[in-house]
Formats: C-alpha cells, structure tokens, sequence
C-alpha cells in the first residue's frame, strides 16, 4: 500500500494526492476568522515532517461592491477601480490579476495593482473589436476567483453626426454614435465651453441637444468638440464643432418640376458656406432630401 502524503497548515492536517513526480495536490483547511500565515509541511509516513520554512497565507473572503469607473473603450487602458473589502497586499504579483470574461470570448487576465483593503485599480485590456459587456472579478492566489458578477462595459465611439450647425443653435439633437453605450451618469458632449448632457441613450447612440454658440447668432467657426462615455476616457473630434449663421431662403427658381425629378433648383438668400471640412449641404423638398 502506498504512502499518503499529508500537509500541515498550522496545526491543522490533511490528507493530499499526489499529482506527478513533483507535485502533491492538497486541499487547504478552512481556519474560520483567521487572517493570516501559517507555516506549511509535508510528510508521507505522519510522523517526519519537512522543514522547508514554507508560508501559506490565509486571507479574509475578498468581496466586490462596485467598479468605477463602469465602462470604457474596447481598445482597453482605462484605469477600473474594483471597490470592496477584505483585499490583501500579501498575495503574490504572479496570482494576484483581475479576470475579464465575456460571452463567447476567451477570458482576458489582467495583473492587479493593490491599493487598499477596500480598493484595487485593474487596467482594462483591449482586443474587443465592438462593444461588449464583460464581468470583472479578481484572485489573489491565481486560482480561487470572487464571483459578484459586477459588469463592464466597452464601448466603441465610431463617430458624431452632425459636425457643424447653425449658430442659434437647434432643437434637432446631435448623436455619438458606436456601440455598446448605454444610460452613464458621467457621459458628456462638450461643445466650446459647454457642457452637455445625453437626453436619449441606447447601445447604438447617445444623442445630446445642440447649444446655441456662446460668442453669438453671427459667429462662423470651429469650436472645441469632444466626448466621453465614462468621464475618464476622452475622444476629441479633431476638427471639431462648426458654427454658421443660420442661413435664410429668400427665393427659389424653378416654382415647379416634372414628378421624375432630376431639374436643378435654384436657391437664393444666404448666408450660405460650404468651404469648411464639416459641411454636409442639403436640400428637402417635401420629405425627400438631396445634395445641395
């Protein structure tokens, strides 16, 4: 009959298996309200005991309460505060990461970065493509991981429509449009020296209202235009916002045109602009829309 390999955790024994030539496999005992080291030993007859000075640590149940912030871009790098407790700064480097798992993508691990009992900062991968919504848990031995199932989310901005508008500003809203948006208390469009707040959300768009421009109904120029989702990660739109004075029909010529379309119309009035990077000139005539 073979030997069975047992370990010593303290004080406590249990019986181990062994795994291959180099390694036995045991099951740590449960030490309830300890925190805490203990030394760890081996014997195969259970009564010679090594002496290899080896230290296990037993640590609180870590928990996890909420992310922040709780999305970012799928291109990855935004620092993820993961809040909670009963985190340890004695795990080592290589067993101590962060687990970001999504439907049908491998799971992506992180290292984690310790920076309190109640707080540890994850830096987040990328690798997505679009958005996606992932879980976010932590190890801080590389095998046993937290299951609070709290969400990430990654988005992806892949642009904002339209870029430039009449100076008295307008009741037709601008929309960031992209993927995996949803409804963030810190989404903001900046528009020169304003502040915006979404008004309608959802996984494909966030649409904000487009301002009045602050230097007035006669101003033509670019102004500062960015955005973010998660109010840590910035996307600024590199030619930004373009204001116009708001144009006015004074006369049209034809009045009147075959059913088949395809007569030019000519619009006269003004101002009107068209030499700037943002222009997207348009006519409607009843409710169909051609290029100007």
């Amino acid at each position: 009959m073979g030997a069975t390999p047992r370990a010593m955790f303290g004080n406590s024994v249990v019986d181990c298996s062994f795994y291959d030539t180099v390694r036995v496999y045991c099951i740590a005992p449960a030490k309830p309200g300890f925190i805490g080291r203990v030394p760890l030993e081996l014997s195969f007859n259970g009564q010679d005991w090594t002496e290899s000075g080896q230290m296990y640590t037993y640590y609180g149940n870590p928990y996890i309460t909420r992310l922040f912030p709780k999305s970012g871009p799928t291109t990855g790098g935004t620092m993820a505060q993961v809040i909670g407790g009963n985190f340890t700064a004695d795990a080592l480097p290589e067993e101590f990461n962060c687990q970001f798992k999504a439907e049908g993508i491998p799971e992506k691990i992180i290292p984690a970065q310790f920076v309190s009992e109640q707080e540890v900062l994850c830096t987040t991968p990328g690798g997505w493509g679009v958005g996606n919504e992932a879980t976010v848990e932590l190890t801080f031995n590389g095998v046993d991981f937290t299951n609070y199932n709290k969400t990430f989310v990654f988005f992806q901005i892949d642009g904002a429509y339209p870029q430039s508008g009449p100076s008295i500003g307008s009741d037709k809203p601008i929309t960031v449009h992209g993927s995996g948006f949803r409804y963030n208390e810190n989404a903001t469009l900046y528009i020169n020296d304003r502040t915006l707040e979404t008004i309608e959300a959802s996984w494909y768009e966030l649409k904000y209202p487009l301002p009045p421009a602050s230097q007035g109904p006669w101003f033509l120029g670019s102004v500062l235009f960015e955005t973010t989702v998660n109010g840590v990660d910035y996307t600024r739109f590199p030619n930004g916002f373009y204001y116009y004075p708001q144009p006015n029909i004074t006369d049209i010529y034809p009045y009147y045109g075959p059913i088949n379309g395809k007569e030019p119309i000519r619009i006269f009035g003004g101002p009107f602009y068209s030499d700037f990077v943002q222009a997207n000139t348009t006519c409607i005539v009843g409710e169909y829309l051609g290029r100007a």
